[in-house]
Order: structure tokens, then sequence, then C-alpha cells
């Protein structure tokens, strides 16, 4: 009814009762936003988002705000998200337009506008933008930004939008997924923030597996152990339980973007007693967190939230340390969680450990596939940083001294130590990679392949 002073004190009486209302948080924001009180609207939409991180109206209004005071990047992750959370909205496809057109990224605006002319063609004045805009001078494909390349790798591979807006939260010694029971076309979790393990058409979370009589196998680690870009069925521990691996139901403690610290806290905390195997898989993100530590790690390692725009984070960097240093510290510091993994595994009893390092397409020796040369590319573009550590040449010595440390320090505690970049056929024709880090759903069954060999191997 345009009473927004009127709706501002309802909401505020509202969130007396019911503080973390996410749905209220938003009416209050956008009452505040309608009275025009731009910049005290950002922070109760921040806040609505941080209750229900998916609200398409919230994600869209924010933008619109970022983008009237140039902020148009930040307005255009917060289009973005709005478009996966609701592609139904034509005014969302258009606000996205136009903080790409801003950009002047026109080739992806058009497409965007297109969404909208399609979902609302009674509408002429979307209509003529879309040919204005197709008249317009395109922008060159070397001029792609880390946005544009990240609507790109979407269309190469869709399952993973469903992963880039679920952030996370760092708490101080466990990482869970920002929102339990959290739900999208191919990620579910449980209600504590674990990702179901899907079998037979069916989710299983954490409270079921547990209760499931008979010996269970343990998954730790980050992205890969999630399975980032992967459908349910798809996971790891999907295909772990399908193969039966070591008679074993199994189920995954990993969090989006982790750190060994905390993959071993998730394990101590939640393995169940009849756990027999215990995978860690391991990626690089270790020696990035030590690469942006701000701080001295003693007695901790950094707890920095590591996200899909730290390459921002200019407080981050500034504390950046000299590159062999964190290698040899983030080394030690692996070596010391090794020994509390395997610690815990004999407490737990006959409980086996094996700690990979899970493939890297540019290690792998692999004959690089179009769909992996077009998605290296954009994983270059969206990660400049991580990407040059990963591949650059002169760091090929660094990594590999790295991991021979971590096959050691494996080996002292009596685990074993797999390298799956080692097990991929160097002449295969098969795409096994989402980007330079994540295996598909090829390189999924690749991994769960040569787990399920190490657990038949153990007598």
């Amino acid at each position: 009814m345009g009473r927004h002073a009127k709706a501002e004190s309802a909401a505020r009486a509202l969130l007396t009762t019911l503080p973390q209302a996410g749905e209220t948080v938003f009416l209050l924001a956008y009452a505040i936003h309608q009275q025009g009180r731009l910049e005290e609207a950002i922070p109760q939409y921040e806040l609505a988002l941080r209750y229900t991180p998916m609200h398409p109206s919230a994600l869209n209004n924010l933008g619109t705000i970022l983008r009237q005071f140039g902020r148009t990047e930040e307005a255009l992750v917060r289009f973005r998200q709005a478009s996966v959370a609701d592609p139904g909205k034509p005014w969302i496809w258009s606000n996205y337009a136009s903080a790409l057109e801003d950009l002047g990224h026109t080739k992806e605006a058009l497409e965007s506008l297109r969404r909208a002319a399609a979902l609302a063609p009674e509408e002429t004045v979307l209509q003529d933008r879309l040919i204005a805009l197709a008249n317009g001078p395109e922008t060159a494909e070397d001029h792609i930004d880390r946005a544009v390349a990240t609507e790109a790798m979407w269309r190469l591979n869709p399952a993973i939008a469903d992963f880039e807006p679920m952030g996370i939260a760092l708490r101080p010694y466990v990482e869970r997924i920002c929102e339990p029971n959290y739900t999208s076309q191919t990620l579910t979790t449980d209600r504590h923030g674990f990702r179901h393990l899907w079998k037979e058409g069916r989710a299983i979370g954490y409270d079921e597996f547990v209760g499931t009589p008979g010996p269970k196998g343990i998954i730790c680690g980050a992205s890969q152990a999630l399975g980032y870009g992967l459908a349910n069925a798809h996971t790891l521990q999907a295909n772990l339980t399908f193969l039966e691996t070591g008679g074993a139901e199994w189920f995954s403690l990993a969090a989006p973007i982790s750190n060994i610290l905390q993959q071993r806290l998730l394990f101590e905390l939640f393995a169940p007693p009849e756990t027999k195997y215990c995978i860690v898989v391991s990626g690089t993100v270790n020696v990035l967190l030590s690469l942006l530590a701000t701080h001295d790690r003693a007695p901790y390692p950094p707890l920095h939230n590591v996200s899909y725009e730290w390459q921002k984070d200019d407080v981050a960097l500034q504390g950046g340390q000299d590159i062999d240093k964190a290698f040899a510290e983030t080394l030690v510091w692996m070596e010391h969680n090794i020994a509390m993994f395997a610690a815990k595994c004999r407490m737990l009893g006959d409980c086996r450990l094996l700690f990979c390092q899970p493939p890297v397409l540019p290690w792998s020796g692999k004959k690089v596939t179009k769909e992996e040369a077009d998605n290296r590319r954009l994983f270059r573009i969206r990660h400049p940083e991580y990407a040059a550590l990963i591949e650059a040449p002169e760091n090929v010595p660094r990594w590999i001294g790295y991991l021979d440390g971590i096959a050691e320090a494996v080996e002292k505690e009596g685990g074993t130590y797999l390298e799956m970049s080692e097990e991929i056929d160097p002449d295969s024709d098969d795409t096994l990679f989402c980007d330079l880090l994540h295996p598909n759903e090829t390189g999924a069954k690749l991994m769960a392949t040569c787990i399920s060999d190490w657990a038949g191997g153990i007598r």
C-alpha cells in the first residue's frame, strides 16, 4: 500500500520476537529502501541474506543499490546469484544485463536481456533495449572478466552453479556449510550442514548414516571431497557406497573450502565408532592459506575465509608470506595434523588411513580435451593468482617436494599415500576435470576406483 514507514515499524516490532526471521529482515530492508535510505538498507539486506542466503529479492534489491553507488562488480555478483535463485523473474535478468553492460560485457548483457525479454514479451521497453544493444559494438573476447568467466563456466558445467552461491562460514575450529538443510538442484545437505549421501535414489543424512549397522568409511576434505560440480549420485561417497568399497557405508565430512586442521577436527568430532576407513582428500588450498596468512599461525593455522573473491582481499594479500616459507611451514603443519589423523584412527581400533592428493589437471600430464582447455582458461581468468601457483613451472619442484614430504609423513604413521594425478592415463580422450582442480563425474569414478582398489587390498 506504499505505507513504508508503518511497514518499517511493524517489521522492527516483529524482529524483537523473531530476531533471525530472514523474511522479516528482508521486509525491514525493503521498507528502509523504499524510503530512500539506501546506505542504511545495504546492511539490512546483507543481514537478510545471512539468514536466507538465496533470497532472490534481497539479492536483486541489494544489487540495485550497489549499482546506484557505482559498485558495479559487487552488484553483478548479486544479480548473478539472484538469477540462479529465481531464473523466472524478468526484472532480475534485466538488472543483470544492465550491470554487464555497465562493465562493457555486451555479448553477455545481450544474453541476459534476451532471457528477460523472453520471460516478459509484453514489455516493449525490454524489446527496445534488446534491439539497441544488439546494434551496438560487442566486447572483445580478450576482455572477459572474472564474473563473465564464471557465467561461461556455469554454461559448460551447470552443476557448478549450485555451489557458487552456497558460500561458507568458518567457525573457530569447525567449518560447515553456511546453512544446514541447504537444497538446490544438484546439492542437498542435512541439519548438520553435511552433504547427503545419495543412495538408490534416496538422500541419507549424517544421523541416519551413523545409525546404519556395519562398518563405515569417512571421507574428509574440501571441495573435491564435497563433490564440487557433481550431482548427488556422482559424488565420491555415492560412488564408494555403490561399489560396496570395503563392505562399508560411506559418508563425507567435507566442506566447500577447508583446511587440514578443520578436516581433522570434523573427523575427530563426527567419526562414528564403527569407522574402518578414513580417506583424506587434501588439495592445494593448505598452501594457499599459508600464502594468504596475515598473522602468526602458531599455535593454530589461519582460519581465513577463502572464498571465490579471495584475490580482492587486500588485507590478506598484504600479509602474504614468501612462497618457499609458505610451502615449508605448510608441510610442518600438515605433518602435525597427519599424526593427529593417525592417532584418531588408532583410537577407533581397526581404522585404516588413506591420504590422497586429488588429481590436478596440469600435474597429470593428461592430453587435454577441448572442454578441459576451455575450463582451464576460464579458471585462470577467475582465479589468476591461484592458477599461477598451481601451473607455474618454477613451482613444480616446490609441489613435488611438498607432496613427497606428505607421503613420508603418512607412511611414518602407518597410513597409505596416493598421488591420484599419477593414476590418470596421459593419453586418455576422456574429459575428467571441471576445471584445473575438480574432477567431473568421470574423474570422480576414477578416484573411487583407486580408493576401492586400496580398500580391497587390505587384509
